[in-house]
């Protein structure tokens, strides 16, 4: 079975949200976001895990992309933010040492080339 997951791509003032991650000996950035869970639907899964990564509550607008592997799905979610506080997530991904470094991070249009890397081990460059 495919693992399915949902992701959150977040852009306000100049701005998109990412996950700064250092695992092993790669460095790269993630779209907020994580596996679909029972009886959870897509758009349910998007609030949960901003929230649990980034301590934000967003809205989704708009499904924008899906991509399929041999091992997974994962469905992209343009988001609106409309409440909570960037940096106050307390997912899971913060206490456990062996799954790297997680730091929520804002990239400033222009400024850098975020490299969203999947477990699917594809890449996908975005230029803001």
């Amino acid at each position: 079975m495919k693992r399915i997951s949902c992701r959150a791509i977040i852009i306000e003032n100049d701005t998109m949200v990412s996950m700064y991650r250092e695992l092993k000996d790669r460095i790269f950035y993630t779209f907020p976001g994580g596996g679909l869970e029972e009886n959870e639907t897509e758009e349910e899964c998007v609030k949960r895990e901003v929230l649990e990564e980034f301590g934000l509550n967003v809205e989704p607008v708009k499904k924008v992309y899906t991509y399929e592997s041999e091992r997974s799905i994962e469905h992209f979610y343009l988001c609106n933010v409309v409440g909570g506080e960037f940096g106050k997530g307390t997912g899971e991904e913060f206490h456990n040492n062996n799954n790297g470094v997680y730091k929520p991070t804002k990239i400033k249009r222009n400024k850098k080339l975020a490299t969203y890397a999947s477990r699917s081990s594809k890449s996908i460059n975005i230029r803001l």
